[in-house]
């Protein structure tokens, strides 16, 4: 499937946890499997892929991504 167009944009998370190959944290949007973003973290940029994504409410996703090497 394509990835959803968007515009370049910093949005703030809270992590939830971290392991060797990936990340987990809640975020206000919905991000789709596949996507490509870039995470921010105090030890640099670091390029992943969107695995997983479930909807906790309105505003509140649970994001599981993948650490691109």
């Amino acid at each position: 499937l394509p990835s959803v167009p968007r515009k370049p944009e910093i949005s703030k998370v809270v992590s939830l946890d971290v392991s060797r190959g990936g990340f987990g944290f809640f975020m206000e949007k919905q991000l789709y499997p596949g996507e490509e973003i870039l995470l921010w973290t105090e030890i640099g940029r670091i390029p992943c892929g969107v695995a997983r994504c479930l909807k906790h409410g309105d505003h509140c996703y649970e994001v599981g991504v993948e650490v691109r090497r």
